[in-house]
């Protein structure tokens, strides 16, 4: 019976039926020809492919390196001689070609080799030298124009794309109205950076934020952002559309937030409301937070609207209960627009007793010192 089957395989075998797969190795790379420049440094990925039965240990080696060039080989970051590739699996190097400064222009060539205990393979690299394309970086803005108010946040988008055959470390620079600043960030993160890298034929994002001057006035800001590497560089106009924004302010004809107030009476303050800032103030309202049982009333109830630099006079009725202790007493008086704006201001009031009160306690005083002097009198004589 083994007789039998063993012809058989042999049959099939001279038919060319059958094939058992010798252990093997391949390599292979991307881009087996490059154009580089003088004193470059260039990372070649080599995958090492294991087509044989079993697990190998291949070494690795680069056959006819030019005079004066290095080329080592790294996994993991080390350097590394040899690989061990499991079967059907392909094992990651790289090659790591420098270059030596003042490498005459023309084509370079090396040979990676990969040897185990039963099988080889080579992958044939070229280099050519002085044929390079210029350097070229481009700026794009995901929205170039930004529209708040003062207080708003102008945050732009910017992608800076390296359209080199070499790896650049882009710079950053600007041109700004004065007062303005910019910072520039990463766009993952909020690490401040001046200078960014960006590898050949990649882009990468940034974030440009604009801050604006405290008194900044309505307006659209035009301002350049640009990059720069190498002999490259690229600019970008954004502009800044600021909104006008009303800015409450709140106190006195003499600036002085005290004042005297009397129990049982009511007393008139008199206040301004300031719009100091871009825009009308409108709808302003008021509120205010007295001691228990106080009652404050505002006249007017209510400002329709104020101008940019333009005040108003309101007054502020205080009316304090009957029974109040002397003493000082804090009031908060709020004035608030339609738009949020809101403006708060501390007073300070004195209550004092009512002249009534003295007189009163006067005669109270002077009645009981007569019924004393009498009953002294009318008792003495006895």
């Amino acid at each position: 019976m083994g007789a039998i089957l063993a012809a058989v395989m042999m049959g099939f075998s001279a038919l060319g039926l059958t094939q058992t797969a010798p252990p093997g190795l391949s390599l292979y790379t991307a881009y087996p020809s490059r154009v580089v420049r003088s004193g470059d440094t260039v990372d070649v990925t080599v995958q090492v492919q294991n087509t044989g039965l079993a697990t190998q240990d291949v070494q690795l080696s680069a056959v006819g390196v030019p005079d004066g060039w290095s080329a080592n080989f790294l996994g993991g970051g080390l350097v590394v001689q040899a690989v061990s590739v499991q079967t059907d699996k392909t094992q990651n190097v790289t090659l790591k070609v420098e270059l030596p400064e003042q490498t005459a222009d023309g084509n370079y060539s090396l040979t990676v080799m990969a040897k185990s205990e039963s099988a080889q393979a080579s992958l044939p690299l070229t280099f050519t030298v002085g044929q390079t394309s210029p350097t070229r970086i481009s700026l794009t803005p995901n929205l170039p124009v930004l529209k708040g108010s003062p207080k708003s946040s102008f945050n732009y988008r910017l992608s800076v794309k390296n359209d080199s055959d070499e790896d650049l470390l882009v710079n950053f620079d600007s041109q700004l109205p004065d007062g303005f600043q910019i910072t520039f960030k990463q766009a993952v993160g909020s690490q401040e950076i001046t200078s960014l890298p960006v590898k050949a034929g990649q882009s990468q994002d940034v974030n440009a934020d604009l801050t604006l001057p405290n008194d900044v006035s309505a307006g659209t800001y035009d301002f350049q952002v640009g990059v720069q590497a190498k002999d490259a560089s690229a600019t970008v106009k954004l502009s800044a559309v600021i909104t006008g924004q009303s800015t409450l302010g709140l106190s006195t004809p003499d600036d002085r937030l005290s004042a005297n107030v009397t129990a049982g009476k009511t007393t008139p303050i008199k206040l301004v409301v300031k719009n100091t800032g871009s825009a009308p103030a409108t709808g302003i309202q008021f509120q205010s937070s007295p001691p228990s049982d106080w009652k404050v009333t505002f006249d007017p109830a209510t400002i329709p609207s104020i101008d940019p630099g333009k005040q108003v006079d309101v007054t502020a009725n205080v009316q304090v209960p009957d029974n109040v202790i002397s003493g000082d007493y804090m009031v908060t008086m709020t004035s608030t627009s339609s738009s949020n704006d809101s403006k708060s201001a501390d007073f300070r009031l004195t209550v004092q007793t009512s002249t009534l009160w003295g007189i009163t306690g006067l005669i109270l005083i002077a009645i009981a010192l007569g019924v004393v002097g009498l009953a002294v009198m009318r008792f003495g004589r006895r």
